[in-house]
């Protein structure tokens, strides 16, 4: 085999040397440094999208905060609202209340004052009815109790 010709080997180990480096050279001189540059490259990429979610989550953050004291201040004004239409119908209820029991006072004494005026209005009728019943039923009264005051006498 020619590779283990001792003859050989100077020139081989001279090839192995110059191949060796120029591979090494080409390694350091090309190679590593284009490889630094995209990792240096690639860090610095990965160091401002890091910043940017950064900064863009500091402005969602703040976003946030603005969008719940907005929701905030809208739930007080709602309950605000909400708190004065439950006084203003609770104000109206009041009066509507009032104005019904004024109404129902009128109606009652109206209805009382008729209900007056009709018992004098009976009354005034009665009188002479019952003046004539009296005059029609006395008689036969005393006329009965006479005769039976008659026959009481009349005993044997």
């Amino acid at each position: 085999m020619p590779q283990f010709d001792p003859s050989t080997f100077t020139s081989q180990i001279f090839w192995l040397l110059v191949s060796f480096g120029i591979i090494i050279g080409a390694f350091v001189f090309l190679f590593v440094p284009r490889i630094n540059t995209l990792l240096e490259n690639r860090a610095k990429k990965v160091r401002q999208d890091l910043e940017r979610a950064q900064a863009l989550n500091h402005q969602i953050d703040e976003l946030l905060k603005a969008r719940n004291d907005r929701i905030r201040v809208a739930e007080e004004k709602a309950e605000a609202i909400i708190q004065a239409t439950l006084e203003e119908m609770e104000d109206k209820k009041t009066k509507q209340y009032q104005i019904i029991d004024a109404e129902i006072a009128q109606t009652i004494q109206s209805l009382q004052e008729s209900i007056e005026r009709q018992k004098q209005t009976l009354q005034a009728s009665l009188k002479p009815l019952v003046n004539e019943c009296v005059q029609l039923i006395l008689p036969k009264l005393i006329g009965s109790y006479q005769e039976s005051e008659k026959i009481g006498n009349q005993k044997p």
